[in-house]
């Protein structure tokens, strides 16, 4: 999938595993997989600061679910207690988490939150 990495603070940010630093408003975009996204704990830790947003552009042959009523549905909208196991759906499955206010997606195993923190 494209990923573009956008610079949302106010200073410079390094990007270890893209070997990029960004200025503010700064971006770069990359192909990368889900498994790449879910291991890049430096990525992880700056969006959870809020210094960094991302946007995930699927491009065909992208495996990646949106759980809802029917194809191209919204996600289900749904508390921890709502949602199915992590383990019940493909990975990639995205839903709504009201109990987050956030989207979780399942890596196979677990429902992750976009800082990739199992939820």
């Amino acid at each position: 999938m494209l990923v573009k990495i956008t610079n949302i603070g106010s200073d410079q940010v390094h990007i270890p595993a893209y070997g990029k630093v960004l200025d503010p408003g700064g971006e770069v975009e990359t192909q990368r997989t889900m498994a790449d996204l879910h291991g890049d704990e430096s990525l992880k830790a700056l969006i959870a600061s809020g210094d960094v947003s991302l946007v995930l552009t699927l491009e065909a042959g992208d495996s990646f679910a949106v759980l809802g009523d029917a194809p191209g549905d919204a996600p289900l909208v749904t508390d921890d207690a709502g949602r199915p196991a992590a383990t019940a759906v493909p990975a990639g499955t995205v839903i709504f988490n009201t109990d987050d206010d956030a989207p979780n997606w399942s890596n196979g195993t677990d429902w992750k939150d976009a800082a990739g923190v199992t939820t």
